[in-house]
């Protein structure tokens, strides 16, 4: 996995496949050096409040320090909104998993040192009956990442 795009494939595929498999998608980071040498670093952080993701990210942020990443993906399950940018409506300040509009989802971000970004999600779906599925993946392309799990590397 040389670029950013590369690296949000690669865990689109793990990630649908691990749903399939077992119904669920586990906070995981997966770091890469390139230089001196290529080595790659997966971690597997499950959290369950604000406190341990903070610790988690700040845990990853190290780990990419100390190992020289020049790139890093992430993919966990979360809570999305969507609202039209032109719809008035102001989502700013609320948790989106206390919103009455949320949907479940599979995120997934990559981003280098260079500041390039590649994101793109899987909507989680759960029929009545039966086992959850996953939608198609939703490319966003290179859109700036923002909140707590972005920014994990030091820019070059």
């Amino acid at each position: 996995m040389n670029t950013t795009k590369e690296m949000m494939e690669h865990l689109a595929g793990f990630a649908k496949k691990t749903f399939a498999d077992t119904g669920e998608v586990l906070p995981m980071w997966v770091l890469v050096s390139h230089f001196p040498k290529m080595e790659i670093m997966p971690i597997l952080a499950p959290f369950s409040s604000s406190e341990e993701k903070d610790a988690v990210v700040a845990f990853v942020r190290e780990k990419a320090k100390e190992m020289n990443a020049d790139l890093v993906g992430f993919m966990a399950e979360a809570w999305t909104v969507s609202v039209k940018k032109d719809s008035g409506i102001n989502i700013r300040g609320i948790v989106p998993s206390e919103h009455d509009d949320r949907r479940e989802v599979i995120n997934i971000v990559a981003e280098d040192k260079a500041g390039n970004t590649a994101a793109g999600f899987y909507y989680i779906l759960r029929p009545e009956n039966g086992k959850p599925v996953l939608s198609p993946f939703k490319d966003l392309g290179n859109d700036s990442l923002g909140g707590r799990m972005a920014n994990i590397l030091e820019r070059a």
